[in-house]
């Protein structure tokens, strides 16, 4: 009997087959919206250059910069071929990993490079709250877009990830002045970034439970004394796993549904 591959050895194996990937990649992942998000970030920086060192302009236009950097990063979990790998032995938290590398690439190089250019000309910026927004936005949206890929059939979730992420927005700007998040330097910015790094945890624990492969679920376990066990025909001390796909054919669904807790 084999011997069972150490989980470690198996993680290692995929990280050194990354490279690998890379070109295939290129053609597979739908990256041409965040570099068009990119390039109309440059434009938003371009055309308020000469306007930066009023007070309050450049946290407003980094702002602008993590919505469009956010929308276009929606864009990278469409998968056309998802329901091809679906059988593969890579698990989709393995396969949407390397997407959410590609995101963070595409949406965090122009994001350091929009800060560096305002900062140097609009002075003295808060960049560790407006870093923590752009976190949080990027997550949202890629949060949007696992969601809508998980509990739809589509396999190009950044249609409507990106209004969804639109609406969010729309919906952060309209908030009351007790629970507002974009807010300017001063005593509500400390209140309002406990809120932001809120969202940016919540929306992390969603995109990483919409990650898990749908296949992953617990198996049940049928002893011999139960009335599965007779009439499947084992004997002793046996015991069997069933998935919970299994369960529905079984002869005997309605013990075993109790068992895992279903009426």
């Amino acid at each position: 009997m084999n011997a069972p591959v150490p989980q470690v050895a198996v993680a290692g194996a995929r990280i050194r087959q990354l490279p690998l990937l890379v070109r295939p990649y290129l053609r597979a992942v739908r990256w041409q919206p965040s570099l068009g998000a990119a390039a109309l970030a440059a434009l938003l920086v371009g055309w308020k250059a000469d306007d930066l060192a009023e007070p309050g302009t450049g946290t407003l236009v980094l702002r602008g910069v993590a919505v469009l950097l956010g929308l276009g990063a929606a864009f990278l979990l469409d998968d056309a071929a998802a329901d091809t790998l679906a059988s593969s032995p890579t698990s989709l938290a393995w396969r949407r990993s390397s997407r959410l590398v590609v995101a963070a690439a595409l949406a965090g190089v122009p994001w350091v490079l929009a800060v560096v250019w305002v900062d140097t000309r609009a002075g003295s910026l808060p960049i560790a709250g407006l870093s923590i927004e752009f976190t949080a936005m990027l997550a949202l949206a890629l949060a949007a877009a696992a969601g809508i890929a998980r509990w739809t059939d589509t396999r190009e979730p950044g249609v409507l990830a990106a209004p969804v992420t639109s609406g969010l927005v729309l919906v952060i700007v309209r908030l009351p002045e007790r629970w507002a998040l974009l807010v300017g330097p001063g005593p509500m910015w400390a209140a309002a970034h406990q809120r932001w790094t809120l969202v940016l945890v919540t929306a992390v624990l969603l995109l990483l439970w919409c990650n898990r492969d749908p296949a992953r679920t617990a198996p049940v376990r049928v002893t011999a004394g139960s009335g599965a066990a007779r009439h499947g025909g084992v004997g002793g001390t046996t015991q069997a796993c069933l998935s919970p796909d299994l369960i529905d054919g079984h002869p005997d669904r309605r013990y075993l549904h109790r068992r895992r807790g279903r009426p």
